[in-house]
């Protein structure tokens, strides 16, 4: 017989095996994304909260619930710390920042953050069993947890505001929604222990709204399968629905902007209707792999340094045939050279022009279709002419040309 209250300790495991499903739902759909993966890790880790939370309602004795309250301290604060982790994946075209940077720095933070209050656990027993009680360890805990849920609301704040996806926008209001029950709980657990009254202190019930949350934006509004890209050539699927298509019809695009995060965002519907991509950037492959979920689309790195799968940027012919030889292959291709500044600064704008003409014809006469993302401020504005002259403009704020 279990010394705790059955009805309130068998909540903790019950969240944790939600969570784990939840976790194991999204890395089937989209094993690569370097979303679901850490989503999945935060979902384990939900998994131990549960073991550990019914674990501790149940030890044999003080000693052995005060191991077990410091190791689910510690586990708290590693899961809030992966909700601020995940914020920074939000949305998905963003491109690496602090936290993608720093990953190992960023734990070890988190670790060192967790032995604050983990240190100093007390426990006491009650008729629900063992518990933690009002004190440093749980005023420390609400602290740190508090301000990691502030950080991830402003970075989720600033998601909001940077996308012009409303599917995006939802996921992060949902997401921010979902993370602030287990702080809110919390702290009516600690105001019910100031005021003497007996409740059951665990924090699973908390973890319960998030994970409902959670299971609702994920079913619901595809939360953390943010990059669902079908990259099947299945023949049901091989012509693209241009009228769902954010540009419509074939040719050549500069996209002109700060970022390119536009480019990569038509370049994914595309390939994600059955168009066969091509992507040249001078992004890594593993980073476009892990920001974007792309797993069949064959990317080329333009970089100096030789090795497969890799364009040196003044070796122009081959960057030309590379191309030309995939549109002859190919049907409903797109391609998109996110790296233009990179080829400009190691050739003659002449020979570049001369390359991007033999592209344009070859991309006519195969009806397919080019994405050039470009920043304006950082070309000399007659060379910027030129290529203005051989593409439709398309800006991302404002400007001559069209607006997306």
């Amino acid at each position: 017989m279990l010394e705790g209250d059955l009805i309130y300790s068998i909540i903790s495991p019950i969240v944790g095996i939600l969570g784990l499903l939840l976790g194991a739902y999204v890395i089937v759909k989209n094993p690569y994304l370097g979303t679901t993966r850490t989503f999945f890790v935060v979902m384990v880790l939900f998994l131990i909260a549960g073991v550990l939370d019914f674990s501790l309602t149940n030890a044999p004795d003080g000693a052995v619930a005060t191991t077990i309250g410091r190791i689910l301290v510690l586990n708290v604060v590693l899961i809030f710390g992966g909700f601020l982790y995940l914020s920074s994946l939000l949305p998905y075209e963003r491109r690496r920042n602090w936290f993608r940077s720093h990953r190992l720095e960023f734990v070890v933070i988190l670790l060192a953050l967790g032995v604050i209050p983990a240190a100093s656990v007390e426990v006491k027993n009650s008729i629900y069993g063992w518990g933690i009680p009002d004190s440093f360890s749980v005023v420390a805990l609400l602290t740190i947890v508090l301000a990691l849920i502030i950080l991830t609301l402003f970075v989720l704040s600033r998601a909001y505001r940077s996308s012009s996806d409303a599917a995006v926008k939802k996921q992060c209001v949902l997401m921010s929604i979902g993370i602030i029950f287990p702080i809110i709980y919390s702290s009516f657990l600690v105001v019910l222990d100031q005021m003497g009254a007996l409740n059951p202190p665990q924090l699973a019930p908390g973890f319960l709204l998030t994970s409902i949350v959670f299971l609702y934006a994920i079913l619901r509004h595809k939360l953390f399968l943010i990059a669902p890209v079908t990259e099947d050539k299945k023949e049901g699927n091989r012509r693209l629905d241009k009228a769902k298509l954010r540009i419509a019809g074939r040719g050549c695009y500069l996209i002109e902007g700060k970022r390119s995060d536009e480019a990569y965002r038509m370049f994914m519907e595309d390939v994600g209707k059955g168009a066969e991509g091509l992507l040249l950037s001078r992004m890594h492959p593993d980073a476009i792999k892990e920001t974007y979920g792309l797993v069949k689309t064959p990317i080329i790195w333009l970089a100096s340094q030789p090795g497969p799968d890799r364009i040196e940027p003044a070796n122009l012919s081959i960057f030309q045939h590379t191309i030309v030889e995939f549109l002859r292959r190919g049907q409903d291709v797109v391609v998109m050279l996110d790296g233009l500044e990179y080829l400009i600064s190691n050739n003659p704008i002449e020979k570049i022009l001369k390359t991007i003409y033999a592209i344009k014809d070859e991309i006519v006469v195969s009806n397919s279709k080019l994405l050039v993302p470009i920043d304006p401020e950082v070309l000399d504005p007659a060379h910027l002419a030129l290529f203005e002259r051989e593409f439709e403009v398309l800006k991302t704020s404002g400007g001559a040309g069209t607006e997306i």
